[in-house]
């Protein structure tokens, strides 16, 4: 009994065996390639398949690529036509499917289903351009079955026929085997009586396997392409990056038009350095029309302004910052006070401010607060300002949007029907990812760029940088799969129409011959703060501290503040000693921690600082040089599968 128990259990695992042995495969793949001295080529492909109802249940499919990365990462087209498909004989119907970068053979019928068993198709078809054409030769380098099958391969054969006067000593064969990238010798190659050149492989492909052959020939016997044909066809494979390229020259041309029409900038006067700030433009007025733009520092310069004229109070504890109002005591720079004080609007939002609550904490709960009186101030000077001293000219260069638009519009038109879809989401979404990306990169620079000179800040770098790297990725391969869709020119074009409109920004703002004449006022101020004239004994303290303002304003409190702090100390040597505190008398608007040496350049960052904080919320290469199975430079290739 338990011998019959053992008999039938082998005969079951036998029988296992044999099922698994006659599983779907492609039991032979012949492939006839004749060349002709054109340059075109005739293909005929016999594969022996092996059905049983489950990958292959209607027919099989064959894919076959027509576009290949060429010099410089353009692309190629080759050409494909099918010419007749049968099976076992008889015409088998087939439908032609697009895909990203080449094309399926669909073999069968939808509505029936194919016996089990073997079955032979036989698929002819006419291809060009998949010659090299190299110095000392001319050669094929063909993949003959592809990498993307998804069948195991038995057996792979291909014969070559050259054009006629080829003599048999001078073709030079060679081949690769195995899985894409390997270089396994598993074939045989000879030249036939008839001058054809046979491969065989010696042994059965796995899946995803293919062979890849090698024929060389002197040089001659294939007429190659001109060099206009060349450039024509490389132009009309990779027509929507160059139309897209003539978009971007024509954004170019557009902008550079509105620039000289709009945005240079009038002339500068002769600047000499002049002690004397304008009367009629308050340091945060001079900060917002020298950048052309308002920062937390245009309301930080208003805020010493405020102070140095004894109308707030600045007030430090563990580097939050509070601004009290303050009554005039006339302590100091009294007359400078009067003439001062009331003159410039926007400084008269924070005094209004104030008046209303007495103080203003700087930090991030009273966030709503801090931006409604940041912005105030800003659409002061920008009432006052804006279109008067400069122009941004956003008109025009929003217009240069739409031909941006057009710009890489019209590429789309000349892309392959079926990527258009693909290409027009990556490109809408591309279109505002990028301004996300922009905005991160900048960040991450900024915050490097605060890590350079303090050590609490590496941390934040560090997790803003960390943050950036995913969304950059995703933007590389963005930009990847619509290079590959399109052409490797789409790259340079989407990088151009970007930089252009970034640099443009900045090159339509100019300053209007009124603005030229302020703007000259400023840099007579900037000079002098710069130059060592004021520097000389005759000017006593408070005339520097009444400056301090203005030179808050232009970013230059760090030297200004080291020699006030000289003064200072030198004051206080005579009189009181070596004491900061007593030095400290010069800001008696002032209650912190920081010592004079370091109160303006320290301050004036911090008090920036904080007002960031607290407004926001919490063919190509040769066969016979290092190719491989499935490696660049070849023609052919692809793969199958069943349906």
């Amino acid at each position: 009994m338990l011998a019959h128990r053992c008999l039938a259990l082998f005969v079951l695992m036998l029988s296992v065996s044999l099922a698994c042995a006659q599983g779907e495969r492609i039991l032979r793949f012949e492939s006839d390639i004749e060349v002709f001295a054109d340059r075109r080529m005739r293909v005929t492909e016999k594969i022996v398949v092996r059905a049983e109802g489950k990958r292959i249940q209607r027919g099989i499919y064959r894919d076959l690529p027509t576009l290949y990365t060429g010099p410089m990462l353009l692309r190629v087209q080759v050409p494909f036509e099918v010419v007749s498909v049968t099976r076992n004989g008889q015409s088998e119907p087939f439908a032609i499917e697009l895909l990203g970068r080449g094309l399926r053979v669909r073999i069968g019928d939808a509505s029936r289903m194919l016996s089990h068993g073997e079955h032979t198709y036989t698929i002819t078809y006419e291809t060009a351009e998949q010659l090299g054409f190299f110095e000392s030769h001319d050669e094929l380098y063909w993949h003959v079955t592809g990498n993307e099958w998804g069948f195991a391969i038995e057996s792979i054969v291909a014969r070559v026929t050259l054009p006629a006067g080829v003599e048999r000593d001078a073709i030079r064969l060679d081949a690769f085997t195995g899985l894409k990238g390997e270089t396994k010798k598993d074939f045989v190659a000879s030249v036939d009586d008839e001058g054809r050149a046979v491969f065989e492989t010696t042994r059965a492909q796995p899946v995803g396997g293919n062979m890849s052959i090698v024929v060389g020939w002197p040089k001659g016997v294939v007429a190659p392409k001109a060099f206009a044909e060349r450039a024509g066809q490389l132009v009309q494979a990779n027509l929507a990056g160059v139309v897209g390229l003539c978009g971007l020259v024509l954004l170019w041309v557009y902008y550079h038009v509105q620039w000289m029409r709009v945005g240079r900038d009038p002339k500068p006067g002769l600047i000499a350095p002049s002690s004397e700030p304008p009367t009629d433009l308050s340091p945060a007025a001079c900060r917002y029309i020298k950048r052309m733009k308002y920062d937390p520092k245009c309301f930080a310069a208003a805020v010493f302004n405020l102070a140095v004229e004894s109308v707030v109070t600045v007030e430090e504890i563990d580097k939050k910052f509070t601004i009290h109002r303050t009554q005039p005591s006339g302590a100091i720079g009294g007359g400078a006070r009067n003439r001062l004080r009331g003159t410039f609007a926007d400084e008269r939002e924070i005094e209004q401010e104030l008046t209303r609550h007495e103080s203003l904490k700087l930090e991030s709960k009273n966030h709503t607060r801090v931006s409604s009186i940041i912005k105030r101030h800003e659409q002061s000077l920008r009432d006052a300002f804006y279109g008067r001293m400069f122009n941004h000219h956003r008109k025009e260069w929003a217009a240069g949007l739409l031909v941006a638009l057009v710009a890489g519009g019209s590429s789309l038109v000349f892309l392959p029907p079926h990527t258009i879809p693909v290409a027009l989401f990556l490109s809408a979404w591309l279109s505002i990812w990028t301004v996300g990306v922009v905005v991160l990169v900048w960040g991450a620079v900024q915050a490097w760029s605060r890590a350079r000179t303090s050590i609490a800040a590496i941390p934040g770098a560090i997790a803003i940088s960390a943050f950036a790297v995913p969304f950059i990725a995703a933007e590389c391969i963005a930009i990847y799969m619509i290079s590959t869709l399109s052409s490797a020119l789409m790259v340079p074009l989407l990088v151009g129409i970007g930089l252009l409109i970034f640099v443009y920004a900045h090159l339509l703002k100019a300053p209007s011959l009124e603005g030229r004449e302020a703007l000259d006022r400023i840099s007579a101020l900037e000079a002098y703060l710069k130059s060592d004239e004021h520097r000389a004994p005759r000017l006593d303290e408070h005339r520097l501290e009444l400056l301090l303002p203005y030179a808050v304003a232009l970013g230059l409190e760090g030297e200004w503040q080291e020699w006030l702090a000289k003064v200072a100390q030198d004051a206080g040597t005579r009189d009181r000693g070596e004491d900061d505190q007593q030095a400290m008398r010069l800001y008696p608007w002032y209650l912190g921690t920081y010592r004079p040496g370091m109160f303006a350049s320290s301050i004036g960052s911090s008090i920036t600082s904080a007002l960031s904080t607290s407004s926001s919320a919490p063919g190509s290469s040769s066969g016979f040089s290092g190719g491989s199975s499935g490696g660049g430079g070849g023609g052919g290739g692809g793969g199958g599968g069943g349906w």
